[in-house]
């Protein structure tokens, strides 16, 4: 083994270069396998989410999911990968809120999300039954009930 100068190096510091450059391929392989893990956990989180307001629209939108899934495969990864990106970063500030940091987020983004899934008005109204009173209702004008 030679150094950078082409100068031959004695067996102790080939050694010593090759533990350093062992211990410097492992630290690099765990921090590589954390951040696989990092992604796949927002990958998951993103995509139970997404799961979670296609259940709350009933059977058509756990079907429109599962299509999408399907057929736009790349586009609904990455939208999974970028929502629970998000939802971890909401969910680092309030632990760290919790625990008493200086700097705390506003209003987090996956408690805004969770009232809106929680609110009544999800699912769409129910029309009226009478043809006219259906017509009315059909196009009334803006705020809608």
């Amino acid at each position: 083994m030679t150094d950078g100068n082409g100068n031959a190096m004695g067996n102790d510091t080939t050694w010593i270069v090759t533990i350093f450059l062992v211990i410097g391929a492992i630290v690099l392989g765990l921090l590589a396998l954390y951040l696989a893990f990092l992604v796949l956990v927002a990958g998951f989180m993103g995509a139970a989410w997404m799961f979670a307001y296609a259940a709350a629209q009933g059977f058509l939108g756990v079907v429109a999911y599962v299509a999408a899934w399907v057929f736009l495969f790349p586009f609904m990864a990455i939208a999974s990968l970028g929502l629970g990106a998000v939802l971890l970063w909401s969910f680092y500030w309030e632990e760290r809120a919790s625990r008493g940091a200086r700097i705390e987020p506003k209003v987090p983004f996956h408690k805004r999300l969770v009232a809106w899934l929680k609110n009544e008005n999800v699912h769409a109204p129910t029309p009226p039954s009478d043809p006219e009173e259906r017509y009315k209702w059909a196009n009334r004008l803006p705020p809608y009930d």
